[in-house]
């Protein structure tokens, strides 16, 4: 049985999916535009309660036409833009990439991409902006979600049907606190899993519950939360960033703003929120929000994948114009007709009809899609240039290792490198991922003088003491540095120590030039605001802190600088040569040391003060105006910015002063 359809709620609906898109797009000021997928739940939850409740009172209940209806809303569109993004994987991904397109492929068919993105990325970063089914996560935590809640539905209302309410905010209590308990411990779950989602849902849940139970706002109390709503959504989607710590608490703010709209909402006296909400421009766009959320990353995805990173204003612009073109024939032509009529008869046998012909065929086409053996053919230059993508040229991995614990019991994992024959440990190397890449080079230039030495280090940790980051799933950091510093002090055989990072990102805050991936903001105990100025201030407080507390343990200091950063990877590099061969990929030198500047001006103040060496990859990368891309046809550079372990092997050498 439907609901009475309320206009406002296709306007939310446009709220929710345009400060989605903007955000993506790179759109200056919707920095939180990312809260649009939570409101989107809170919508979900109201209407499907607000069936579900009115099949239960007339005892209409049935779960297979509960599912029915779900698969006529959510199928046809979700299959069609799955066969055109596979069809542009195929033409625009690598074999390996194109794998791994695959397995997010089948998870999104199977509903449980929440799960497969959770693990597959970790946090937010680059690469994750770059995978084309990435959005489908918050559509499998759906229906997650509605798997088990008609069932609930029904059981509660059947022998609790007093305690519907009660119980409801109940399950909504302990989801919230899950979140926020999540959202500071792991935060990739408390961002993906449906647990720590589902409060969201319930919102909307207890909002129609309360609507069934005949409970309102009155006129005046509507206007003045309406309005507080639709400030909270818009405060949510404009201060909002990368660093707000999400969803958890902060996630109260466009859900409990969705909430009171809604309410505010099924109030008969008309408000200006809804009034505004309801006007015909607002409305459109939320007819077509569902389409408009599948088909607007893929575009995105494809478009920068093919535009390098090099996309004007003007054409973003475009593109969103075309998004939202293909989003209305997408809802004209495959969402509307499938969802008006029925896929099998009264009885739920399959009719051979046309619609049911085509879905047949396209979950055809997907299975198919997520199971070949693809295999493009690929020329030897571009074949050479995709080696350093490759496993074997992988950061190289230590078995040899065990994890120290200090006083406080902060730890920090600590793997031998080098001649790893020899009893005593002469040197220890902390870096983030860049020190990952470089090890190897460390521990073959450690082997040839027969030196053993410690690695520890983890993806994105600042190599600096006394720096917290402000970014999610990097709360560790600060302890594992401590927990190093603990550890040179228990081993006074140690008289080097390596330090390495990507010094710039940490202290410009942002990253280069084109490339995706999230702000980067760290603070100190003096921090009193964020911002890349700040970014510089605490860069140099915690350098002269770091090498200060190290040299005075007796240690010596090498410090190795950064690697010229790119603008692209292998894959980019041979995608270039494949469809755009004139793109001129060049690395500059003047950019590099412009990047540079600053962390190199730091080295420079502190350099003699406390005697540490200083070495520089660049001056092995880089000629006078350029620095190299690719060494005998191969690139250097896995990704934009982490060399490939044959390279790093490759300039091994300049490490020799610090063994020899």
């Amino acid at each position: 049985m439907s609901i009475k359809y309320r206009k406002d709620i296709d306007g939310l609906r446009a709220i929710a999916v345009m400060p989605v898109v903007l955000f993506h797009s790179g759109v200056p000021f919707f920095s939180g535009g990312y809260v649009g997928v939570d409101i989107f739940f809170v919508i979900s939850g109201y209407l499907i309660t607000g069936i579900l409740l009115k099949d239960l009172s007339t005892q209409q209940f049935s779960i297979v036409e509960f599912y029915h209806r779900r698969v006529k809303r959510i199928f046809p569109a979700l299959f069609t833009v799955l066969i055109v993004t596979t069809l542009l994987s195929m033409w625009l991904m690598f074999p390996g990439e194109f794998k791994k397109y695959q397995s997010s492929l089948l998870s999104t068919l199977l509903f449980y991409s929440n799960y497969f993105f959770m693990f597959d990325i970790g946090y937010f970063d680059g690469p994750a902006e770059s995978k084309p089914l990435l959005h489908m996560w918050s559509l499998a935590v759906e229906e997650q979600f509605y798997v088990l809640f008609p069932i609930y539905l029904y059981l509660v209302n059947k022998y609790f049907k007093q305690h519907v309410l009660k119980i409801t905010v109940f399950i909504f209590a302990l989801s919230l606190f899950y979140s926020i308990y999540m959202v500071s411990h792991k935060p990739s779950d408390a961002f993906y899993s449906t647990p720590a989602r589902s409060w969201e849902l319930l919102v909307g849940s207890i909002l129609a519950i309360l609507t069934m139970q005949g409970k309102f706002f009155k006129p005046w109390i509507a206007k003045i939360c309406s309005f507080l709503g639709l400030l909270s959504i818009l405060f949510s989607v404009f201060w909002f960033s990368n660093i707000t710590s999400f969803p958890g608490s902060m996630a109260l703010f466009p859900v409990l703003g969705s909430a009171a709209i809604i309410l505010a909402g099924s109030s008969a006296q008309p408000n200006l929120v809804k009034m505004l909400l309801s006007s015909p421009p607002m409305v459109f766009i939320g007819l077509i929000s569902y389409s408009l959320y599948l088909w607007h990353w893929p575009l995105l995805v494809f478009f920068r994948k093919y535009s390098f990173g090099q996309e004007t204003a003007w054409e973003m612009a475009l593109l969103i114009g075309l998004m939202v073109v293909i989003a209305y024939l997408s809802w004209r032509f495959i969402e509307n007709p499938f969802r008006r009529g029925r896929l099998y008869s009264n009885t739920y046998k399959f009719r051979i009809n046309i619609k049911t012909v085509v879905l047949i065929l396209a979950i055809s086409c997907i299975v198919y899609f997520s199971s070949i053996n693809f295999k493009r053919q690929l020329t030897e230059e571009v074949r050479r240039i995709l080696l350093a993508s490759g496993a074997d040229n992988s950061p190289i991995k230590l078995d040899n290792c065990d994890r120290f614990f200090s006083e406080n019991e902060d730890s920090v994992r600590v793997c031998a490198l080098g001649d790893i024959t020899k009893d005593e440990i002469s040197f220890a190397v902390l870096g983030d991922s860049h020190g990952d890449m470089l090890k190897a080079g460390i521990d073959k230039a450690a082997r040839k003088y027969a030196k053993k030495g410690v690695y520890a280090g983890s993806g994105g940790c600042l190599a600096l003491i006394g720096v917290h980051q402000v970014r999610q799933g990097f709360a560790t950091c600060e302890t594992r540095v401590n927990a190093f510093l603990e550890f040179l002090q228990s081993k006074p055989e140690i008289k080097n120590v390596i330090l390495i990072s990507r010094w710039a990102i940490y202290a410009e805050g942002m990253r280069y030039k084109n490339t995706l991936g999230s702000e980067v903001y760290i603070k100190d105990y003096l921090t009193e605001n964020l911002s890349r100025e700040e970014n510089k201030r605490v860069f140099e407080r915690s350098f002269e802190r770091t090498v200060e507390q190290i040299s005075q343990l007796g240690k010596h200091i090498t410090i190795v600088g950064q690697v010229p950063e790119s603008e692209w990877g292998a894959r980019e590099l041979a995608l270039a040569k494949l469809v755009r061969p004139s793109l001129n990929l060049n690395i500059l030198k003047a950019d590099y040391e412009e990047r540079q500047r600053f962390v190199s001006s730091v080295f420079n103040k502190y350099q003699a003060e406390f005697k540490f060496d200083v070495i520089y990859p660049h001056l092995m990368m880089c000629d006078d105006l350029f620095c190299e891309q690719f060494d005998e046809g191969i690139s250097i550079y896995r990704d934009n910015n982490h060399i490939a372990r044959f390279y790093a092997e490759k300039i091994s050498t300049m490490y020799h002063s610090i063994f020899n």
